[in-house]
C-alpha cells in the first residue's frame, strides 16, 4: 500500500511540475459517487478543474447514457516513455500488473475507444462544473 502512495505522489509531482502529461477517462458516476461528504466531493471535483487548468491533463467523461462500455470492470494507465517501449499498469484487487508488447497494444485500442465514447474535454469540465454546482453547492 505505501508503494501506491508514493508512486501517486511521485506521479502527481511530475504532473504538476508539467514534465508529465496525463490523460485520463472517468465514468461519470465517480463524479457523482459520495465518499467523504460534500466538502471533500466538492474539492475533489475543484481539484480535477483546477489539473486541467494549470498542467497537462486532459479529462475525459464517458456520460451515463454511452451505456456498457469497454474495461468497465478494470481500470488500467497506458505509460507511454520518451525512450524505449511504453507499459501498461492495472492495478487490481490482489496485486498490480505490468504489461507489455501486444497487451500494450490491446489496451492502447481501447483506450481510443474509451476516448471516443467520452465526451470531449471541453464538454467533460462543464459537466464536472455543472456537478459540482448542482450536487455539492460549491
Amino acid at each position: 500500500m505505501q508503494q501506491r502512495v508514493a508512486a501517486r505522489v511521485e506521479r502527481q509531482k511530475l504532473i504538476t511540475e508539467g514534465r508529465l502529461r496525463m490523460v485520463a477517462v472517468l465514468d461519470e458516476a465517480v463524479l457523482h459517487r459520495q465518499i467523504g461528504g460534500l466538502e471533500v466531493i466538492a474539492k475533489q471535483l475543484t481539484a480535477l478543474l483546477d489539473a486541467q487548468e494549470r498542467w497537462k491533463v486532459t479529462i475525459q467523461v464517458i456520460p451515463f447514457r454511452e451505456g456498457a462500455y469497454a474495461s468497465m470492470l478494470s481500470s488500467f494507465a497506458i505509460l507511454n516513455l520518451d525512450e524505449g517501449p511504453g507499459v501498461v499498469y492495472i492495478e487490481g484487487l490482489t496485486g498490480d500488473l505490468y504489461a507489455e508488447g501486444e497487451d500494450m497494444g490491446r489496451c492502447a485500442v481501447v483506450f481510443n475507444s474509451l476516448r471516443a465514447s467520452a465526451l470531449s474535454a471541453t464538454d467533460s469540465t462543464a459537466m464536472i462544473r455543472k456537478i459540482r454546482e448542482t450536487e455539492h453547492h460549491d
